[in-house]
């Protein structure tokens, strides 16, 4: 167990301690460095991709298509390559909710 005692002798838990519930945070630093990583991508809702969809099926060539096919295969597959080695290296060592979602 990873822990802290301050110099009035209380406990404090560390990083490699589970949090016993959602709520209130440990390390509020945390949680609002996951607002913020929430803030940099656009979620569906947010994109109109109507006239995406129609230029891709009208305005663009097979060679076009099949090249931005590829570059998004290759950034889909990059950015699941880091979430795997973010999880397996650093996902099973730190344990409050509030680190883990960052």
């Amino acid at each position: 167990m990873n822990a802290h005692v301050s110099p009035t002798g209380l406990i404090t838990p560390g990083l490699l301690t589970p949090s016993a519930a959602y709520k209130p945070f440990r390390y509020p630093w945390a949680f609002d460095m996951w607002k913020k990583q929430q803030q940099v991508h656009w979620m569906p809702e947010e994109v109109p991709l109507g006239e995406d969809m129609k230029d891709w099926a009208v305005n663009l060539n097979d060679g076009e298509r099949n090249l931005l096919t590829q570059i998004f295969r290759f950034f889909t597959q990059a950015d699941i390559e880091v979430q795997d080695n973010y999880m397996e290296k650093y996902g099973r060592v730190f344990k409050p909710t509030e680190v883990k979602m960052m």
